[in-house]
């Protein structure tokens, strides 16, 4: 049997849904994974690498999850097992599994180029549209009174640090498409308190 993107997607989406991760019920780790396809896709288009490789480590880079241990790590034994089953050459294999096993640890020197870019991708999803969404979202779930005043004030709590995370990013690229999302942030928290302004008076 041949490796394809569709059978990946399959695997990866059964496996996500089978976990009992506690995840906000509107958090689907499934689409949290094709974002980060999206991203990598989109990075690799202006920074290079191996496409193939960036597709298949950003499909299995949350493919397992135990409550115990680095998701990375357990993702990294899902992920070998599943394509352990496909005749792959050596240095692919070696790639995908090498993001899937690092996207979240930052510092590792002598990683590849196609790693890297699955980390930054991992960390564009986090900001910008998404997060915003991601917050009005979680106060409704989390808040027996919901109000325009609570939805901001959890939007502004949990703002990224744009210069701890731009610290973490391994591009000019990714850093110049991070800082777009953050404006982007800034600019809605501003403009929502302007027009708030009597509400959150009160």
């Amino acid at each position: 049997m041949e490796l394809t993107i569709e059978i990946t997607k399959e695997f990866v989406k059964d496996k996500i849904e089978s976990i009992k991760r506690p995840d906000y019920p509107f958090r689907s780790r499934y689409r949290h994974t094709l974002r980060v396809l999206m991203w990598c896709e989109r990075l690799q288009k202006q920074l290079g690498g191996d496409l193939e490789v960036l597709r298949y480590s950003a499909l299995l880079h949350d493919c397992d999850w135990n409550g115990t241990e680095n998701h990375a790590i357990t993702s990294y034994h899902t992920a070998k097992k599943f394509l352990d089953k496909f005749e792959l050459e050596d240095e692919f294999k070696r790639k995908v599994l090498e993001g899937v096993r690092y996207h979240n640890e930052q510092g590792v020197e002598g990683l590849s180029k196609e790693t890297y870019i699955l980390m930054d991708a991992d960390e564009l999803d986090e900001v910008g549209a998404v997060c915003i969404m991601w917050d009005i979202l979680a106060e409704q779930n989390e808040s027996e009174e919901v109000s325009y005043k609570t939805v901001l004030d959890r939007i502004k709590k949990y703002s990224p640090d744009s210069q701890v995370i731009i610290g973490k990013l391994n591009f000019d690229y990714s850093r110049e498409i991070y800082m777009r999302k953050v404006e982007f942030q800034e600019r809605f928290i501003k403009e929502a308190e302007e027009e708030l302004e009597i509400e959150l008076k009160y």
